[in-house]
């Protein structure tokens, strides 16, 4: 049974299995602070052809 991992808006990050929520992981907000850094970053060429 496959697992998923969801980040939901307030920031928590949520293990769902089976439609249902196993594990609520709480963040302080890290992952909002990441998703804002991650959408002002400009984004560079890979230099590697492998990636």
């Amino acid at each position: 049974m496959p697992r998923s991992l969801e980040i939901f808006g307030e920031g928590r990050v949520y293990e769902i299995k089976d439609d249902l929520a196993v594990k609520v992981t709480e963040t302080n907000e890290q992952v909002k602070a990441l998703i804002d850094a991650l959408l002002f970053s400009v984004p560079k060429k890979n230099l590697n052809p492998m990636f």
